[in-house]
């Protein structure tokens, strides 16, 4: 840029210019915790949880009133912006491989969750709050508009947290009686209270579980499942990396009596801390 106007924060990062758009919300919702007894189909809206047996977790899909090109940001807090409850898998995927359009998420309990849908403005019309008659307005060369402080919806990225590969403990070893919790580690993030997490970008998954050998070829599991990495706020200015169990497994191998775990990915990845204020 070799003219016109930037905003930068006191790290030095940048904030705001004339060539990038702002991010705004473009849909938001929310989930309640009841549950459903059946579904038409898992791509359909699920009005709630439903429990998949098989699995021993709980999934909900809510259908998208847009449809993107490209992903869109996801973004989801406890419901009512409270503290202390672990969130879900939460991802946006395309359905029939037709655009963005839908939401899944996973938990191992119905849970009350609050989400947003975040892109940029360049792509939809940011709404305008109407009783305000003054304010700043920023274009690009091409006469854009890419930020309006009279917008409602606008999205401010608070902070970026890093994913620790924590590890999980193993318990109660027996038939029948493996219990298996995920450590966890507080992290201090930016003051900020009541704000949405972007969880999709976490990655890696560790298994493990009881196997009783009953004859060859056929055995039971117990215990165990697959843990994704997730996070728990625990307060304004901390949060807890931590993960849950999103389903039963099997785990891979060769079953055999006695406790067996897959050869694990790390966790990794990062969690978008964002601020909206219109919810």
């Amino acid at each position: 840029m070799a003219f016109g106007i930037e905003l930068r924060n006191s790290d030095t990062n940048l904030v705001l210019d004339e060539d990038n758009p702002v991010v705004v919300v473009t849909e938001k919702g929310t989930r309640n915790n009841n549950t459903v007894s059946s579904i038409t189909s898992v791509n359909d809206d699920s009005g709630g949880w439903y429990k998949i047996d098989s699995e021993d977790t709980w999934f909900s899909t809510i259908v998208l009133s847009s449809s993107y090109s490209t992903p869109p940001i996801l973004a989801i807090r406890n419901g009512g912006g409270g503290y202390g409850g672990a969130l879900p898998k939460a991802t946006v995927y395309k359905h029939n491989s037709t655009d963005y359009n839908r939401i899944r998420m996973y938990s191992p309990s119905p849970t009350k969750v609050e989400w947003i849908i975040c892109a940029s403005s360049s792509t939809v019309t940011p709404t305008v709050d109407s009783t305000q008659d003054y304010g700043i307005e920023i274009k690009d060369s091409s006469n854009n508009k890419v930020f309006d402080s009279r917008w409602v919806d606008i999205v401010s990225l608070v902070d970026i947290v890093s994913m620790p590969d924590i590890s999980l403990t193993i318990s109660g070893a027996g038939t029948q009686s493996l219990s298996t919790s995920p450590a966890s580690s507080d992290v201090t993030v930016a003051n900020s209270p009541g704000s949405f997490y972007a969880v999709s970008g976490l990655s890696g998954v560790k298994s493990v579980s009881e196997y009783e050998m009953v004859e060859p070829g056929f055995s039971f599991i117990y215990g165990g499942g697959n843990f994704i990495p997730t996070v728990a706020p625990v307060n304004d200015t901390t949060l807890k990396m931590t993960a849950i169990r999103a389903s039963r497994g099997p785990v891979n191998g060769n079953a055999s009596s006695g406790i067996l775990q897959d050869a694990n990915a790390e966790y990794g990845g990062q969690v978008l801390i964002l601020r909206y204020l219109n919810f």
